[in-house]
């Protein structure tokens, strides 16, 4: 594991002991049509990869079909850190998709199989609920087939610290070449 993915994994888990509602999450950037797009997802560990879960019926998989090279931020609150990492984003391998969908919380196997009829964002008829659409919809052992995932391949990653006197501490890390550069705020 390279040296700022270390970093980044250090600050988590400060974040994470500190209580930081962000230390799991992240923000994700990708073009749809020229028009930027922007979505909050959780930034999963996976051994020594980083990975983020989604439906391929949801139009984010589409969009990262269309240009796998995207780029994601968190901020810890806790301790005052952003990320940007710049990273492809390659395919999940389905055994990995199989072994975490255990630990994914009932509502959310629920939705999956749900998007295998109605995808993500699609219009909820007036007659129904998203509640009933819920009860309906049967949590399964298994993934529906449009569970879906990408493994980041970090390429560039920014670490800024905010100082006490408002200013930031700013650094690029080239993943790929191994360099550290710090940067002008």
């Amino acid at each position: 594991m390279s040296e700022p993915l270390r970093a980044f994994r250090s600050d988590r888990e400060k974040a994470r002991a500190l209580g930081d509602p962000w230390a799991d999450l992240c923000v994700l950037a990708s073009v749809d049509e020229g028009s930027g797009r922007l979505r909050v997802l959780v930034l999963r560990e996976l051994g020594d990869e980083l990975g983020i879960f989604y439906n391929a019926h949801s139009p984010k998989a589409h969009q990262i079909d269309a240009s796998p090279h995207s780029e994601l931020a968190t901020y810890f609150d806790s301790i005052k850190v952003q990320y940007r990492l710049a990273a492809q984003l390659l395919p999940m391998p389905r055994s990995i998709i199989e072994t975490h969908w255990p630990k994914r919380p009932a509502v959310s196997k629920k939705l999956d199989w749900l998007y295998e009829r109605m995808p993500q964002g699609s219009p909820i008829d007036p007659s129904s609920s998203l509640d009933q659409l819920l009860e309906d919809s049967q949590a399964q052992d298994t993934p529906p087939p449009g569970a879906s995932g990408a493994l980041l391949k970090v390429l560039t990653m920014e670490r800024l610290l905010l100082r006490p006197d408002g200013a930031h501490r700013r650094e690029l890390f080239d993943v790929i070449e191994g360099t550290r550069q710090p940067l002008v705020p």
